[in-house]
């Protein structure tokens, strides 16, 4: 009692006092107090008691010792186990109130656990899926290679993640995401398969729907873009001939004659005007007119080199760009489509029209080194040909090319 009461000094005093007791008798005796006393068996049972006295203490601490240290223990062992059951009691309602399905099978992939997600997702309750495989959810719609990456995934301890196309127990369709790992034991051995899968309907719908979106917003940016283009060409050609206009032309010009100058190279330019072109129109008819400009423009266009410029520069005037182009090489051009044109047959009421064109022709840096100045030039030279007897080429200031 005094050692387990006061420890080490307890044990030494209740010895010293036991072993004091003892003495006490034994004086008693030869004292007389007691009875005579064997002096030899005295002695020894006094030493006997003593020892006695001593290992029993000495039990008795250790006893105690151990008692306490085990005490202490078990009440560590207690509040870590108490911990433990809270987190596990934690873990369980996560894995309970999960908003993701989670499927827990062995090695062979038998279901040994599902949440109630699972269930919701599925319509597939616990019982009826104990110990099935996941097999039973397989719509057929996943490509083949999806499961054999996943198991050789898995068979390499890895983690695996991908998508598959399942069934309902009703036999609807859905589109999963799953994430699934192996479990280990402490000593790194697989023992079951954790999959955490979530059911990405409503994703892959609002995929779909952007998908649509984005190709029906592509096809009115496409129609736009086609809009503006046609729009350009409108706002730079004819509508009637095809060929530029007078706003394409300035923009036009006023780059080549910067060019011209650059590289010191010639220009010339044609202006070619249809004779006669309002008595057509009188006798024949608005109609009967834009038939004849037309092939007249489809006849200059087809005359034109890829770098010149063609436009219908008025009512009945075209002009012809021709960068690059000598005096001399755009008169021969300019002679060329005068005899085309006046082999032109356009038949009207049974008879065939003749058609005309009357040209003035200029040059850079000839007659000027800016664009205005060289077309005043070439016009001024179609004025010439239409006062000596139209159907002629004339080039400003210089000798007319006789028809």
């Amino acid at each position: 009692m005094m050692g387990a009461a006061f420890q080490v000094k307890g044990l030494v005093v209740s010895v010293v006092a036991s072993s004091a007791a003892v003495l006490g008798l034994i004086l008693a005796e030869n004292a007389g107090m007691l009875p005579h006393p064997d002096y030899s068996v005295t002695v020894t049972q006094w030493v006997t008691f003593t020892v006695l006295f001593g290992l029993t203490a000495g039990l008795t601490y250790y006893s105690n010792q151990i008692t306490r240290e085990s005490l202490v223990l078990a009440e560590r062992e207690v509040e870590q186990r108490s911990r433990s059951e809270m987190e596990l009691r934690k873990l369980t309602r996560a894995v309970e109130q999960s908003p993701a399905s989670i499927v827990i099978t062995d090695l062979w992939g038998n279901i040994e656990y599902v949440n109630p997600r699972f269930s919701k997702v599925t319509g597939y309750g616990f019982d009826e899926v104990l110990g099935k495989n996941p097999r039973i959810l397989n719509a057929g719609q996943t490509p083949p290679g999806t499961h054999r990456e996943m198991w050789q995934t898995l068979s390499a301890g890895k983690e695996w993640q991908g998508e598959f196309v399942n069934r309902r127990k009703d036999g609807t369709f859905y589109p999963e995401s799953a994430i699934i790992s192996p479990i280990t034991d402490p000593q790194g051995l697989v023992t079951h398969y954790l999959a955490v899968k979530e059911d990405i309907s409503e994703r892959k719908q609002a995929e779909e729907a952007l998908k649509v979106a984005n190709q029906e917003l592509s096809l009115r940016v496409a129609e736009v873009e086609g809009l503006q283009a046609e729009l350009r060409e409108q706002a730079l050609h004819d509508p009637l001939t095809g060929l530029y206009n007078r706003r394409y032309l300035n923009e036009a010009l006023a780059r080549e004659m910067v060019r011209c100058r650059r590289e010191v190279s010639p220009l010339s330019i044609i202006i070619a005007d249809i004779d006669h072109f309002k008595l057509i129109n009188d006798h024949y008819g608005h109609q009967t007119g834009d038939e004849v400009l037309v092939q007249v423009a489809a006849l200059l266009k087809s005359q034109a080199r890829g770098s010149d410029i063609a436009c219908r520069y008025g009512g009945e005037e075209f002009l012809l760009v021709m960068p690059g182009s000598t005096l001399e090489f755009a008169s021969k051009r300019a002679e060329e489509i005068r005899q085309k044109c006046a082999a032109l047959a356009i038949e009207k009421e049974g008879k065939c029209l003749d058609v005309t064109l009357s040209f003035g022709i200029a040059a850079c840096p000839e007659h000027g080194l800016e664009g205005e100045e060289v077309i005043l030039k070439a016009d001024l030279a179609l004025y010439q040909s239409k006062a000596g007897g139209r159907n002629k080429v004339t080039v400003w200031r210089t000798t007319e090319i006789p028809a």
